[in-house]
């Protein structure tokens, strides 16, 4: 028996550690998951979620306050100049804010969960963050042309892309309305650059007018005005029909141009490109 002692209280010794290590792994594992966050694929799913859910946003300012057209990516309200983002915070749920607008004729920059992918973490220290922006069409026209993009310049025309000017010519559901870009500035400030996501009319694009295109330490401008994404392979998008989906960085620019025009034909993109179809299969690969 007093043989066997020595050997119990090893085994059991040992039986210990292993479960102390096994505890202190399972605590490692928790902390990591707290400071990782979710995993990639679960925060593509909620940055799916949030983009949609800013997409019907959209949408019911078009079919009720809009008058059946999309907001201009900036806008004047009360002689001030606001973003697009602003002009819909009552459909985004935070009529508090719009209310304090119509009041103080400004935006109280605060953060609003639906307008932030969760994979976007470079944005966490900002007041009014934004990770989704909205079509505005070509980088080379002045804001106004309605066949380049959704969204135009509200402050130099009163004309407005309507839901049925899309839907009568390249169709809702062949043409984006909302996309991820990185370098997204703030929802309360009004900017081109910052807010929108735009195309060049170029058969020989850069590499920083591409999807996930050019390195995000870039300077904001006209040409990082893109679809950029934390999101391996490609960025979140939603079209004029309300639908989201993941499009690959590799999709043919061609392509991505007619996918950001509600009307090919008479979009200022090269005359080679008109001439060339947009197929299912051009970007649901």
């Amino acid at each position: 028996m007093s043989a066997d002692r020595p050997r119990i209280l090893w085994v059991r010794d040992v039986a210990m550690i292993i479960a102390v290590l096994a505890f202190a792994c399972m605590l490692g594992a928790m902390w990591l998951n707290h400071v990782a966050g979710p995993s990639g694929p679960s925060r593509k799913s909620s940055c799916l979620s949030n983009q949609r859910q800013v997409s019907m946003a959209v949408l019911t300012h078009v079919t009720t306050r809009g008058k059946g057209s999309f907001p201009g990516f900036r806008k004047e309200l009360n002689g001030d100049t606001i973003s697009w983002t602003a002009s819909l915070l009552s459909e985004l749920g935070r009529g508090d804010l719009h209310d304090h607008l119509v009041r103080q004729g400004e935006v109280a920059p605060l953060p609003i969960s639906i307008l932030v992918c969760p994979a976007d973490r470079d944005k966490s220290s900002s007041e009014a963050p934004l990770s989704y922006v909205i079509n505005a069409g070509s980088a080379q026209d002045d804001g106004t042309v309605l066949a380049n993009g959704v969204a135009v310049d509200g402050l130099k025309t009163e004309e407005r892309v309507s839901l049925s000017y899309v839907a009568q010519n390249d169709g809702t559901a062949y043409t984006l309305l909302l996309a991820e870009n990185l370098q997204a500035t703030r929802w309360d400030q009004p900017s081109r650059i910052g807010t929108t996501f735009l195309w060049h009319n170029t058969m020989t694009p850069r590499e920083e007018h591409l999807i996930n295109g050019g390195d995000t330490s870039l300077p904001v401008t006209l040409d990082t005005a893109r679809p950029s994404s934390n999101h391996p392979g490609g960025a979140v998008f939603t079209f004029c029909d309300g639908h989201t989906k993941f499009i690959g960085q590799d999709i043919e620019y061609r392509v991505y141009a007619q996918l950001m025009s509600p009307n090919d034909r008479a979009s200022d993109m090269p005359d080679a490109w008109k001439d060339q179809p947009l197929g299912e299969d051009d970007f649901l690969r």
